[in-house]
């Protein structure tokens, strides 16, 4: 019996503010020899936590030079651009870190077992399965603000929610056999991949009395503005 487990933590805090990403990943393995049968078992866990929101680059080369960053006057804080004044509508580069807070978690599994059998020297048949399964929950917030063009957002709260799940079987005979100087190896099976499922969910709240608590359960109205389902494959 052979068996094999590693576990890894990766927390990373770039330099962008309020921005954090949290990786925990682990393997575990096992396999068994009896006589001409061979077992074993493979599962690999991934889980993550991202906070925060990034800035962007494409904004920050487009954004107008001559635009103070801050902007008290307009709603958010933030200054803006407009075709009418400044013939540009990019959005200032830092305003979604203000105004904008995002935090997402995903789970997703890939066990694997396999079977096989030595029937003659140098003739062995396999059967292998591999299934993925994932999981993802996020929740966003903005407060009132004014974009580009003077474009007005309330208020509002989000969160959604995705899973998918497919899976894999192989059959194969292997050959292979040395004479000589000479070798040959011989390969035949067949695949089967499940075309699984991706669902997603989501829903925003609307009419936020207080930004002191940014959660959606307290939103007087919600709605659903994602609903998606298709094959995973």
């Amino acid at each position: 019996v052979i068996y094999n487990m590693s576990a890894g933590y990766v927390t990373q805090q770039p330099i962008v503010k309020g921005y954090q990403y949290n990786r925990f990943n682990s393997r575990f393995s096992l396999e068994e020899k009896l006589g001409r049968f061979h077992f074993g078992e493979t599962l690999n866990i991934r889980y993550t936590i991202t906070q925060g929101q990034t800035a962007s680059i494409g904004n920050a080369l487009q954004y107008a030079p001559y635009q103070p960053i801050y902007d008290p006057t307009i709603p958010g804080g933030y200054s803006i651009l407009t075709n009418a004044n400044d013939n540009s509508n990019a959005m200032n580069p830092l305003q979604a870190l203000g105004v904008q807070t995002e935090s997402s978690s995903e789970m997703v599994l890939n066990p694997q077992v396999f079977g096989e059998v030595r029937i003659l020297d140098g003739l062995t048949f396999r059967s292998q399965a591999t299934a993925s399964y994932g999981s993802s929950e996020s929740d966003s917030y903005n407060i009132a603000y004014v974009t580009s063009n003077n474009l007005a957002f309330a208020s509002q709260a989000g969160r959604s929610f995705s899973g998918s799940a497919n899976y894999m079987i192989e059959n194969y005979l292997s050959y292979n056999h040395s004479f000589g100087k000479s070798n040959i190896a011989l390969t035949a099976g067949t695949s089967y991949i499940d075309a699984g499922y991706y669902n997603t969910l989501g829903a925003i709240g609307t009419g936020m009395l207080t930004d002191a608590v940014k959660n959606i359960a307290i939103a007087p109205t919600t709605a659903v503005n994602t609903n998606y389902s298709n094959y995973n494959t």
